[in-house]
């Protein structure tokens, strides 16, 4: 049984929920004739609507204590989602890391699957479908046009660079704080737009694994105005709050 403050009466649960306009008055519009109520429960409970709607009641308890329920089945198409996302994005990732490692271009001339000169990353996305079954129906996805956000694109790329860089670093960094003593090395030369890009390289001796050695580490590019020593020092020392290059306050 129910009760509703609203309308100051007394339902059938099982009866509100799955019975009809024949089911009777504590399914329709409640009972609030308290000092005969029992007795219209006890006339209510041996109906054949009531009994039907107990039944069905009772199956949908027991549909949702197994997950057999629309909201179990729909739970479930949001696990077996999740976990097919998370298995094209590592893999996404594996080539990314492949690509990066090898100092290799990513980008070719377009940015669609199976079309000429479309760069090594797609390629790379292309042969995997070939024996993959995660990144095969990720592919007849995209080709179907059942899905519109691929994580193929350039931007996607540049993003996933720039995480797994950020990771590095601060590996890096890590290290360095627990060498503790640690050299600066500084260098200029231009890219392509003739500007002059000051790289900065740490060199320390790492003390995190059994095999002690001395290891050099890439932090960062800054464009530089003055190459002279001095102009150096002063774009380290202008940037010594950044996050990644903060080494110099370790001193």
């Amino acid at each position: 049984m129910i009760y509703s403050q609203l309308k100051d009466a007394a339902f059938c649960s099982c009866c509100k929920l799955y019975g009809k306009s024949s089911a009777g008055q504590l399914a329709n519009e409640g009972c609030n004739d308290w000092k005969h109520l029992g007795g219209k429960l006890a006339k209510h409970k041996l109906t054949p609507e009531h009994i039907k709607n107990m039944k069905t009641w009772l199956q949908a308890l027991r549909r949702m204590s197994r997950n057999d329920g629309i909201d179990g089945m729909m739970l479930g198409q949001i696990k077996k989602g999740k976990l097919h996302w998370r298995a094209v994005l590592t893999r996404i990732l594996a080539v990314v890391q492949y690509l990066a490692e090898n100092n290799v271009a990513f980008c070719g001339k377009t940015e669609k699957l199976y079309q000429l000169k479309n760069g090594n990353f797609l390629g790379l996305i292309e042969m995997l479908a070939k024996f993959d079954p995660t990144m095969q129906e990720h592919v007849r996805r995209i080709k179907d046009g059942e899905i519109h956000d691929h994580y193929l694109g350039h931007q996607i790329q540049n993003e996933l660079i720039e995480l797994m860089a950020s990771e590095v670093k601060k590996i890096i960094i890590d290290k360095l704080k627990l060498a503790k003593y640690f050299s600066i090395i500084l260098d200029c030369t231009p890219d392509v737009s003739h500007k002059e890009q000051m790289s900065l390289i740490v060199r320390f001796v790492d003390v995190s694994r059994c095999d002690i050695k001395v290891v050099e580490h890439f932090i960062e590019f800054f464009i530089v105005e003055d190459t002279t020593g001095k102009g150096l020092y002063t774009v380290l020392n202008f940037h010594r709050n950044y996050p990644l290059v903060f080494v110099v306050k370790l001193v």
